[in-house]
C-alpha cells in the first residue's frame, strides 16, 4: 500500500502542533545523601571493598586504616522508590567489614530495615 506524499506531509504538519508534557512521561528525581559508619578488621593484604546501590557499582575503595571508623557518604539522585545498599569485600582478603548507623543526612528519604532506603516524593 502506498501512502500519498501529500497525506504524509499533512499528518506530519499536524503532529508539530501537539504539545507534550514531560511530567506525564517521567518521574521526578530527588537527591539524597546517606551516611554510614564503616569499620574493617583485617590482616595481610590491604582489603578493598565495593559499594553497590541495587546492582549498580557506586564506588570501590581501598581500606588502609586500623582501629577507626570512617563515615561513608553516599549521594544518590533517583526516582522515588526503594534502594538496597550493599558493601562487599573484594577477594582475596582476610577481613571483616562492618557497616553501622546508616542514616539520611539530606533529602526526602528514610532508612528501612536492613540496608534499604526509601526515597520519597518531596511533594508528599
Amino acid at each position: 500500500m502506498k501512502i500519498p506524499a501529500s497525506a504524509t506531509s499533512e499528518k506530519y504538519a499536524n503532529s508539530k502542533n501537539v504539545q507534550h508534557d514531560p511530567a506525564k512521561y517521567s518521574m521526578a528525581r530527588y537527591f539524597v545523601r546517606i551516611l554510614a559508619d564503616v569499620h574493617c578488621n583485617w590482616e595481610g593484604l590491604t582489603p578493598v571493598y565495593r559499594l553497590y546501590v541495587n546492582d549498580e557499582l557506586f564506588t570501590e575503595r581501598t581500606w588502609e586504616w586500623t582501629d577507626c571508623y570512617l563515615e561513608e557518604i553516599v549521594g544518590i539522585e533517583a526516582e522515588p522508590g526503594d534502594y538496597y545498599l550493599r558493601w562487599e569485600l573484594v577477594q582475596p582478603c582476610l577481613a571483616q567489614l562492618d557497616v553501622t548507623n546508616m542514616r539520611v543526612d539530606y533529602g526526602t528519604a528514610q532508612v528501612l530495615s536492613g540496608n534499604t532506603i526509601r526515597i520519597c516524593d518531596a511533594a508528599t
